[in-house]
């Protein structure tokens, strides 16, 4: 949160997010990823029971 949401939110990862294809996502034990299929991405996974952003890669 100290980052801010312009460090966190680049322009990168928000066309990467813009581009995703979330109608077919491909979720697995180990979470999902949405990006445009190159290395800016969220990451999502279960944690404690619930779904929760495991990363953010830009």
């Amino acid at each position: 949160m100290k980052l801010g949401a312009d460090a966190v939110f680049t322009d990168g990862l928000l066309a990467s997010i813009e581009m995703a294809d979330i109608d077919h996502l491909q979720p697995s034990m180990a979470g999902f990823s949405i990006s445009d299929g190159g290395t800016a991405n969220i990451n999502f996974g279960v944690s404690d029971g619930a779904l929760a952003i495991r990363g953010i890669n830009d």
